[in-house]
């Protein structure tokens, strides 16, 4: 078993997230994600990709409802990046680059690169991270990886990034 797999089911909360997600019930898997001790931004990016390609797939009435959801996933993200951002944007920058193991060994920018979170990756504290990093201004080993996860933008500051609980 894979030590991903096995952190996951060390916490039932995670796990009973990632369940109410992919039934889509959005109220209990706030829920879930607030007793699952991880990371907050991370897991609404997650559960806002996830949902955002079920409702693409889906047909009939359903699909209104799961897109409802991934939209409200997507608002979350930004609120809870942006009260970080406004108590240590340092921080903040630092987390954007985390690579979470709970969440596939990637970071929270990748996620919204890859699922095309425009919106999160257009708030001030991704912009300021890209910025940051494109000017060279920020000596992190992955920050190379931060700017590759941009490569399908047409600007160095059009991507994105992660935060973590304790901004919280």
């Amino acid at each position: 078993m894979s030590q991903e797999l096995s952190k996951g089911n060390q916490n039932p909360f995670y796990n009973l997230f990632i369940w109410a997600v992919l039934t889509n019930n959005f109220e209990l898997s706030k829920l879930f994600l607030k007793h699952s001790n991880e990371s907050s931004i991370a897991a609404c990016l997650f559960a806002s990709a996830v949902l955002t390609k079920c409702a693409s797939e889906a047909v009939n009435q359903g699909q209104a409802k799961i897109q409802q959801s991934a939209e409200a996933y997507k608002q979350l993200s930004i609120d809870l990046l942006q009260q970080c951002y406004s108590s240590d944007p340092e921080k903040t920058h630092d987390i954007l680059c985390m690579v979470r193991p709970e969440w596939g060994n990637t970071s929270c920018m990748f996620v919204a690169a890859r699922s095309e979170n425009k919106l999160f990756i257009a708030d001030q504290a991704c912009q300021d991270l890209i910025t940051k990093v494109w000017e060279g201004k920020y000596p992190r080993e992955d920050s190379k990886f931060t700017l590759a996860t941009c490569s399908n933008s047409q600007r160095p500051d059009a991507c994105n990034g992660t935060i973590d609980d304790s901004c919280l």
